[in-house]
């Protein structure tokens, strides 16, 4: 998939995760807006799970490999703030660049899309995903992160499954 197929698609997942937002938090669109702004954890961290989930959802329609996402971090402990990025763990079927690639591609458009919600094209972040791909063996042998899809200490929340 093109990166311009890619644009066009996150142009879409944004604008339903700031719907999701406003309907889970009963405001108004001024109103989300004015809040994630102004910095509000709240607001921040839900819009960083509606963007996981449309993310998810996204990748998952296309992409064969992808088995499961979790999200964790500031966005599942509610105080993402202006410069949180998105705490993900991909679980794949095996582990090759094109999971990697497309996500590369979706974060950088998220970003542009981040900065014109923020109202401030000067506002600096690397990166707005930070993902970290896992395969079965990660997991059943808890190496790298795949110790924490069962850790009772970082508990991950699961946001999409292809079960």
């Amino acid at each position: 998939m093109g990166s311009l197929e890619h644009y066009q698609n996150i142009m879409k997942i944004v604008p339903e995760a700031i719907r999701f937002c406003c309907q889970k938090e009963h405001m108004t669109e001024e109103t989300f807006f004015r809040n994630l702004q102004a910095g509000d954890e709240a607001t921040h961290s839900r819009l960083r799970y509606a963007l996981a989930k449309g993310i998810s959802g996204y990748l998952g329609s296309f992409d064969d490999n992808l088995q499961s996402v979790y999200v964790y971090g500031s966005t599942m402990d509610d105080n993402a703030g202006l410069s949180s990025d998105i705490d993900l763990i991909i679980q794949v079927k095996c582990k090759n660049g094109e999971t990697k690639r497309a996500l590369e591609i979706l974060d950088s458009y998220l970003l542009i899309s981040y900065r014109i919600l923020l109202g401030n094209d000067e506002y600096r972040m690397n990166c707005m995903l930070d993902v970290h791909i896992v395969d079965e063996q990660d997991i059943k042998e808890r190496t790298d992160y795949g110790c924490l899809i069962s850790s009772q200490h970082t508990i991950p929340v699961k946001v999409w499954s292809r079960a």
